[in-house]
């Protein structure tokens, strides 16, 4: 019964993040190994602790509108523009920086 609260609880914390943390979070849980995921977050996601610039509105709502499209099997399929990536540049940072 204690995990059915902790995934509660898990999950509630997920939904706290913006939706730029989440969508990073969403590519780095596509990666096929626990090592590449941790080096995946390390790359992508900003300590929740740091003092990262939280993201615009309209930021906010293109990772809104990415988080409908991107899923492994996009990615697996090298449609990278459905997760908010395009022209084979090298991703930003999601999770909000002032870059």
């Amino acid at each position: 019964m204690w995990w059915v609260c902790l995934s509660a609880f898990i999950m509630m914390m997920i939904a706290c993040d913006n939706p730029c943390k989440q969508l990073a979070q969403r590519i780095c849980d596509c990666e096929p190994t626990r090592t590449q995921r941790q080096t995946c977050e390390q790359f992508r996601i900003i300590d929740r602790d740091s003092d990262a610039v939280d993201p615009t509105e309209a930021e906010e709502d293109f990772c809104i509108q990415k988080l409908e499209s991107c899923t492994c099997a996009a990615l697996d399929q090298n449609r990278t523009d459905l997760c908010g990536f395009s022209n084979g540049a090298a991703p930003q940072q999601l999770a909000g920086s002032n870059d």
